[in-house]
């Protein structure tokens, strides 16, 4: 029973809340004096330069966020198979099939680690080229560089992961 009386008053209580802010808002727009056409429509086009500026940060901070991420995901990646090499190393479980998909693991690995360059690539063009053209502010700027400077240091964290992948193949293959 206490429940539904609580639920009751909660909804009386936001019932009238909603009402007296409608309420509110219609008496204060109806007190209102319609500004002039021009104020209107800079007023206007000054907060669309504003959402448009906002938009643009958001899209680009997204931009260099999503590729920081599939580095680092794509890091976790290489370590998790190259601890598979290295688990099999340790307890003698060595197979020439295992080998075999192992090494054209690491190739797939490879390419994959040539076509993140070559997005890498395209997207500090396409970074430069909004930074340059653009007017970022100064703090929006220091925010954006910082999350650029992160992607050269996971590719070339990705770079020596997949170099110890290979190092790790040659041991099982040693091994075998």
């Amino acid at each position: 029973m206490k429940k539904n009386e609580f639920r009751k008053e909660l909804v009386l209580i936001l019932v009238l809340l909603c009402t007296t802010i409608a309420y509110a808002q219609k008496n204060d727009s109806s007190f209102m004096v319609a500004p002039a056409d021009s104020t209107k429509d800079i007023s206007l086009t000054q907060r669309v330069d504003s959402l448009e500026h906002e938009l643009s940060y958001i899209k680009l901070s997204y931009e260099l966020y999503t590729l920081n991420n599939d580095l680092s995901i794509f890091n976790n990646d290489i370590g998790v198979r190259t601890n598979a090499i290295q688990i099999n190393i340790y307890t003698h479980n060595f197979d020439y099939k295992l080998y075999k998909a192992y090494k054209d693991n690491y190739e797939a690995t490879k390419d994959k680690l040539l076509s993140y360059q070559d997005l890498i690539e395209t997207k500090k063009t396409y970074f430069w080229l909004k930074i340059i053209t653009y007017p970022y502010t100064e703090v929006e700027k220091k925010l954006l560089l910082s999350s650029y400077m992160t992607i050269d240091k996971g590719y070339s964290q990705l770079e020596s992961s997949l170099k110890l992948m290979k190092i790790c193949l040659d041991m099982y293959k040693d091994s075998l």
